[in-house]
């Protein structure tokens, strides 16, 4: 495979190496002085810094030509901050160059001048298949007529827009030779949607160069993965909308963590983690809301997450939905509760009588059943 599917356009409009940098200090409106002799032709970076932002400027080439950064034109790319103007000229003239601006409300401004660095670049990524939680990858970074020596960081991430990622791999190379290294995905959690995040960078005079570039998409599913929690209960008050998980009996051995997401409406309203120890897990959910989701992952020691068990709880009922009806509360001389129930799918309920007492039956369809109340 091969992708790039990213570029990050390099620091042209930042100084690189300082030919010059120095205040511009004049009580005058509008200043000339001079700016710097230009030894060669060459593209060139000019920042311009300051405190206010009601400042003018432009450069006066050796022919006399006028770059104003408020109007660049074809020949300058400008970019403006609150504090900063910059400006790359294409093919600066060799020669004696100088400034005219007009500091505003300024005590003074700061320019710098330098020459613009060749840019390095990703050019290809190439991703292998997996075996074994190990994946080969190759990848080559150009620079034009250079021998330099960058360094890069390998990362994991779920998108590539420059989300959160996870580093997996760091080194350093030569450009323009190819780099073939491993990376060790054994502790990264499944996933169908992966990228590999490439970084690479270089310093000269202490500022850097760098690109950015993301391989194409691919899935992983980590063998050694632990397992999930088999089933838990989900214990509802709707008297104070709030939701009970318990999980006491069903943790898996080399849990270390429970993690959860919960969902109203396809909207994660909730996310916590806890130690296994817990054993449940509360939260309150919208009185609004018709559906909720929740999803139960193990955590293991190494980070490593299993896949979610998952259950959907409809909190509005509609009419084929399955219910039971207790009749009325309160105090009884019955020996005997008679319980009603509709569209029951093989429902398991479990009824205790005095916390001591337990029975479990499932139900099926319309009827009712019989509860005993003698101990």
């Amino acid at each position: 495979m091969m992708n790039t599917t990213k570029k990050v356009v390099l620091l042209i409009l930042f100084t690189i190496c300082f030919v010059f940098s120095f205040p511009m200090m004049s009580d005058a409106a509008t200043t000339e002085a001079d700016l710097f002799n230009n030894p060669e032709v060459q593209d060139i970076t000019i920042s311009v810094t300051f405190e206010v932002n009601d400042v003018t400027v432009s450069f006066i080439s050796p022919d006399g030509k006028v770059y104003d950064t408020a109007n660049p034109g074809n020949d300058m790319m400008v970019v403006a901050s609150d504090n900063a103007i910059y400006a790359a000229i294409k093919n600066a003239a060799a020669g004696k160059w100088s400034i005219r601006y007009d500091k505003g409300s300024n005590e003074s401004i700061n320019v710098n001048v330098a020459p613009i660095e060749d840019p390095i670049w990703i050019t290809e990524i190439k991703t292998h298949d997996i075996s074994e939680n190990t994946m080969p990858i190759e990848f080559y970074v150009s620079k034009e007529n250079s021998t330099i020596r960058y360094e890069y960081i390998i990362s994991i991430a779920t998108d590539n827009e420059y989300g959160q990622t996870r580093e997996l791999k760091t080194g350093s190379a030569v450009v323009n030779e190819y780099v073939k290294t491993e990376l060790d995905l054994s502790d990264i959690n499944s996933h169908d949607n992966y990228y590999l995040q490439i970084y690479v960078k270089y310093d000269v005079n202490g500022s850097e160069y760098f690109d950015i570039a993301y391989s194409d998409v691919f899935s992983y599913e980590n063998p050694d993965v632990i397992e999930g929690i088999s089933d838990y209960k989900v214990i509802i008050d709707e008297s104070f909308e709030n939701i009970t998980v318990n999980y006491e009996d069903n943790i898996p051995y080399g849990t270390e963590k429970v993690y959860i997401r919960v969902f109203e409406d396809d909207v994660e309203t909730y996310s916590s983690e806890s130690e296994s120890s817990m054993k449940e897990i509360n939260f309150n959910y919208s009185s609004t809301s018709n559906r909720i989701k929740i999803c139960l992952y193990c955590v293991d020691r190494n980070g490593r997450m299993s896949a979610a068990t998952e259950k959907d709880i409809r909190i509005t009922k509609d009419s084929d939905d399955f219910s039971i009806d207790l009749g009325e509360s309160g105090i009884t001389n019955s020996t005997t509760l008679v319980m009603k129930y509709q569209n029951a799918d093989n429902q398991q309920v479990i009824t205790k009588l005095n916390d001591e007492a337990e029975e479990t039956f499932v139900l099926i369809g319309d009827g009712k059943k019989l509860i005993n109340l003698t101990e």
